[in-house]
């Protein structure tokens, strides 16, 4: 006795094309068995879909998505290097500017405070009296005291440069 396809045929509801692959793949999954799916429009068959196939194009678009998004990634990566590269050549821009600033400061403050000093050191050897000779020496301290302040100044920006 010949076996006929329709005996052995697994009955199978079609889906609309409209179909969403989700949708889809659902039926694939609740049937292990499942190969294909076929499709109708309007009541007239119009294909199948296979679980492979429809395994491959949502791969496909799962891949696609990730490329796309490490491709988002990689750029906002670059835009992140470019602003840190930015920061930091400005950062040292202000560095050597400062810099430049104290040893203009400090040459510009040592140069009368060479001078306070001079005068100071001479009253205290030239005056007569308590008082006066009191007063350069606290003149010549205070000013001695400023010039190494000056002094750990330019040695913290040397540091720090």
């Amino acid at each position: 006795m010949p076996v006929r396809i329709e005996d052995i045929a697994i009955a199978i509801r079609p889906i609309d094309a409209e179909t969403s692959a989700s949708a889809a793949l659902g039926l694939f999954l609740s049937d292990p068995a499942l190969f294909a799916l076929p499709i109708v429009i309007n009541g007239a068959a119009l294909g199948h879909v296979t679980r492979g196939r429809l395994a491959e194009i949502m791969a496909g678009a799962i891949l696609s998505a990730v490329a796309q998004e490490n491709a988002q990634r990689a750029q906002a990566m670059q835009g992140a290097r470019k602003r840190l590269a930015e920061a930091r050549t400005s950062a040292q821009d202000v560095a050597r500017d400062k810099a430049h600033f104290l040893a203009f400061l400090s040459h510009e403050i040592r140069t009368p405070l060479t001078g306070i000093l001079g005068v100071a050191d001479i009253l205290q050897d030239s005056v007569s009296g308590a008082e006066p000779r009191r007063l350069a020496r606290t003149i010549s301290e205070s000013g001695n005291h400023l010039d190494r302040l000056l002094g750990d100044l330019l040695d913290l920006s040397r540091l720090e440069a």
